[in-house]
């Protein structure tokens, strides 16, 4: 009567030696013909040996010892690697991980364990399936976990796609194995298994190697012979089957021995790498405190500017009104002395208003505005209110800050007046304008080239920045750049635009636009 043993078949005590799946068949000194049938779905390799009674008995023991340490070695990087995903919440440490909890459960189920505790308990179809299924998973997060650790130092982006690709070879065998065709599916997994590996020898040679720093440079020589060492040993066994090698060794023992030295790689690996992001922590570490000093100091200078500049414009407006009130305006000279006084005020005011811009973190007002009869008290008050020509419908109401508005619209009156031919005339005008799909209102400027000239519009609104016609008149290049920042504090655009009118005065229009 036949015996069966196998994966797959049932415990029985004249068919079970160990965790080897063996069975006994009985010497005789008598002639007899032995009939041997091997049936597998999960390898295209099986071993077959004929060995006694004590030594299938030796051999069962030294193969449970042997599968207890290993088992031991691979849990124990496993908890290892659980311990730093906790600690650094790291994703490479999940991957690997996931990757020895998978090896733990091929060992489990390759080698024996899985029948021999669960024998008589699942279906033949159930403990396949369950073979299958960790296989194909086991080589899909190894290929995984490889592509992402060799990608962290630097590889081309062209090749990191191809190296992906080939996974769409592990979802094809999901799919198949899902459709019953179980050898197609494992075929399919040994081809991605191999591509897989080829496409991280690849990845791990073409590594940016110009860092030079310490571990750098040591990581990145353990990864390029750490997978040349586990692509060698995957190549040897197929070198061997097809005979170009003259030696055997059984296909288990050359997983046992891949596992074993791919794990001891990867640990030395993410040793190195764990090692030099926490100098590059610290070094990070250093820099931020080095920065928090020169910013304090930094911030102590700009204090001490600050109030420099503070006692500075004070003790300056004093002089400058005292001049004002001795000097009579009603001769030429001191019209000429009021005018020269008004400009370094108006210089003193601009360097107030840049430092306050830049030093403090005000919080605008925001009230309902009605700006026709806003602009139109802005030009009264305005030093060249004689030169101004305001349309500004009424009931044209915007939420603003009022303020700040005043600011920015007295400032472009300022640069109008300045820098127009004396006597000409400037333009004020308000319209209702959409922007970029949003409601609001345009207020533009517009006044005739004096000779001082046309700005450069690249620098137009860049802090100190001055014509070259612009120096023979005081100033201080801070009043557009004032004007572009207020505007940007309010949701508004401001823009430059130069409109020639077909004779020798073109004009010079600043808009700007603000939501409602």
């Amino acid at each position: 009567m036949p015996l069966l043993s196998g994966r797959d078949a049932r415990i029985t005590p004249v068919n079970h030696i160990g965790i080897n799946n063996g069975f006994i068949v009985p010497s005789s000194k008598a002639p007899r013909d032995v009939f041997l049938r091997i049936t597998t779905t999960t390898t295209l390799t099986v071993e077959v040996d004929v060995k006694s009674l004590d030594d299938a008995g030796y051999e069962s023991q030294v193969t449970a010892a042997t599968l207890s340490v290993y088992s031991a070695f691979l849990l124990a990087f496993l908890l290892w690697a659980l311990v730093n995903w906790a600690v650094r919440r790291d994703l490479i440490y999940g991957l690997f991980s996931l990757r020895q909890f998978l090896s733990v459960c091929h060992l489990f189920v390759c080698f024996g364990p899985l029948r021999y505790f669960f024998s008589g308990l699942l279906s033949v179809s159930v403990s396949d399936h369950i073979y299958n299924f960790i296989t194909l998973s086991l080589s899909y997060v190894a290929a995984v976990f490889n592509f992402k650790l060799v990608s962290e130092f630097g590889v081309p982006r062209w090749l990191q796609k191809i190296a992906w690709s080939t996974t769409v070879l592990s979802a094809s065998s999901f799919l198949l194995l899902l459709a019953g065709m179980v050898q197609p599916a494992l075929n399919l997994n040994s081809l991605f298994v191999i591509a897989s590996l080829i496409a991280s020898v690849i990845l791990a040679f073409s590594v940016n190697d110009t860092d030079k720093k310490p571990y750098g440079r040591l990581a990145i020589n353990s990864l390029r012979i750490g997978f040349s060492l586990i692509a060698t040993i995957i190549v040897v066994p197929v070198f061997m089957y097809n005979k170009f090698l003259q030696f055997n060794t059984p296909f288990f023992h050359v997983l046992f021995l891949h596992a074993l030295i791919s794990t001891i790689i990867f640990f030395t690996i993410l040793s190195i790498r764990a090692r030099q992001k926490d100098l590059l922590a610290q070094q990070l570490l250093v820099q931020f405190k080095i920065k928090e000093v020169e910013l304090e100091k930094e911030s102590e200078r700009r204090a001490e500017k600050e109030k420099f500049l503070s006692m500075l414009t004070h003790e300056l407006r004093n002089p400058l009104s005292v001049i004002r009130l001795v000097t009579n305006d009603g001769t030429s000279s001191g019209k000429a002395v009021h005018k020269a006084v008004l400009e370094m005020a108006q210089i003193i005011e601009r360097v107030e208003q840049s430092e306050k811009l830049e030093d403090a973190d005000v919080r605008r007002q925001r009230v309902s505005v009605d700006l026709g009869p806003a602009l139109r008290e802005i030009a009264t008050g305005h030093p060249a209110s004689s030169q101004l020509d305001v349309e500004a419908p009424v009931k044209l109401v915007i939420e603003t800050d009022e303020e700040l508005l005043r600011s920015i619209v007295g400032n472009l009156l300022d640069n109008a007046a300045k820098y127009s031919p004396e006597g000409s005339r400037i333009h004020l005008v308000l319209t209702a304008r959409s922007h970029v799909g949003s409601e609001g209102v345009e207020l533009s400027v517009l006044n005739e080239v004096g000779d001082a000239g046309v700005p450069d519009v690249e620098k137009l609104f860049t802090k100190y920045y001055r014509s070259k016609g612009a120096h023979r008149r005081p100033g201080s290049g801070l009043g557009l750049f004032l004007v572009a920042s207020w505007t940007k504090n309010l949701g508004g655009k401001i823009s430059y635009e130069l409109i020639d009118r077909g004779d020798d005065n073109s004009l010079v229009c600043f808009s700007l636009w603000l939501p409602k």
